[in-house]
């Protein structure tokens, strides 16, 4: 396919995709495609550090759950918008993936993989028996103000579906910016074979470290639009959650 119709394919998705919360009104289209965008998202993220890096990470809820329970805490405890709650659970979360990668990143193949099951275990019961941040109950963020700067829409959602299309599209735009640059190719380099890249000058654990990085930025830059949608932050994905309308 030549590079003409991939842009007109692109913008075809694109104007598909920005009008049709105008085409089904109903809330329940619309709430299927907010979390097809979240999924997305969060595939994107997976990618950069199990796709590009070739890192297979089975414990990046950790990262999700670190971006939605930030931004929860400090809008319930402190009034902080949710915005800046986003940042916050992004800087979070990048800091958790560096103390995780590090001594993870000395293991490689199958042991990786089980070690990341270890910590996201070990997460999971630590925000389980965290009385703090709600425990098993989870956190039920309170009704403010239908406003942008509280990130409350409650008479449609289509204010929160664009807000995860615009999230959605930043990721891919990132993700394809990392592709094409310097980094993106260390990236391939180390999937392909790590000890080749080693010995081209490639330092594995830095870039490892890197891609990990990413993709918990990410992650945790997406998982704030959950509890802002659902009014609930919870640790198990079998908990109820409160959706608007």
């Amino acid at each position: 396919m030549g590079d003409w119709r991939r842009r007109a394919l692109a913008i075809a998705v694109g104007l598909v995709l920005v009008a049709f919360p105008w085409i089904f009104v109903m809330p329940y289209p619309r709430d299927v495609m907010i979390r097809i965008f979240l999924f997305a998202l969060l595939a994107q993220a997976w990618n950069l550090l199990g796709g590009y890096c070739g890192q297979v990470s089975l414990g990046s809820a950790v990262f999700f759950g670190i971006g939605a329970y930030t931004s929860s805490v400090l809008s319930l405890w402190w009034g902080v918008s949710p915005w800046l709650g986003m940042l916050a659970g992004m800087g979070l979360a990048v800091l958790v993936s560096q103390a995780i990668g590090y001594p993870c990143f000395r293991l490689r193949g199958h042991y990786f993989a089980i070690a990341t099951i270890g910590i996201g275990e070990i997460v999971q019961t630590i925000a389980i028996n965290w009385d703090a941040i709600g425990g098993a109950r989870g956190i039920w963020l309170p009704i403010k103000p239908e406003t942008l700067l509280h990130f409350q829409f409650h008479r449609a959602k289509w204010a929160y579906y664009y807000v995860a299309l615009a999230l959605l599209a930043a990721v891919f735009a990132l993700t394809a910016f990392i592709e094409r640059s310097r980094l993106g190719y260390y990236f391939r380099a180390i999937r392909e074979d790590p000890d080749a890249a080693e010995s081209l000058g490639v330092p594995l654990t830095r870039y490892k470290l890197l891609a990990i990085a990413a993709s918990a930025a990410f992650t945790g830059w997406g998982a704030p639009s959950t509890p802002s949608t659902s009014s609930s932050s919870i640790p198990s994905p079998s908990s109820r959650r409160r959706c608007p309308s």
